[in-house]
């Protein structure tokens, strides 16, 4: 019998470092990072632009397909999210119907993550006004999700 390949799915707020965690998980064999965040990118510019829960389901939907065409690569996928949108939960239902999902929450201090968002390469980034990135951190740190795990990722050393 077949295995359900595993899919860790960071949420985290933007700025908190989930796309470098992905990344450095993604060395390791049998890992592979799946960028969601070009895909939903893509998925914008096709849209016009407008950030609303009809481009989310879009996305989310682009997202899953790229998941699945990926899926033969590594025993382990990773990607990340928000998780900030209406759309989240019904993108983790279609996710857990393939796939062993495993929950990982990425937290870090809002001022790290604002400052973190100002110093990346915006070109890469779904540009978002800063309003808006306070509403989705509140509703991504509000989030009671069946956590497998919680990664402080303040960069604080205690």
């Amino acid at each position: 019998m077949r295995r359900r390949p595993r899919l860790l799915v960071l949420v985290g707020p933007k700025g908190a470092g989930k796309t470098s965690i992905g990344r450095g998980l993604g060395e390791h064999p049998g890992v592979r990072f799946v960028d969601v965040e070009r895909v939903a990118k893509r998925v914008l510019d096709q849209t016009g632009g407008v950030i609303d829960e009809h481009y989310a389901a879009r996305a989310f939907e682009a997202i899953y397909q790229e998941l699945c065409a990926r899926e033969g690569d590594a025993a382990t996928l990773v990607m990340e999210t928000t998780g900030a949108s209406d759309s989240a939960n019904a993108l983790l239902s279609k996710l857990r119907s393939r796939f062993d999902v495993v929950l990982v929450r990425i937290l870090a201090e809002a001022a790290l993550c604002d400052e973190r968002m100002a110093t990346r390469d915006q070109s890469a980034q779904i540009q978002v006004d800063s309003a808006m990135v306070r509403a989705m951190f509140e509703r991504t740190v509000a989030l009671d999700w069946p956590w497998a795990l919680t990664v402080d990722n303040d960069g604080r050393r205690e």
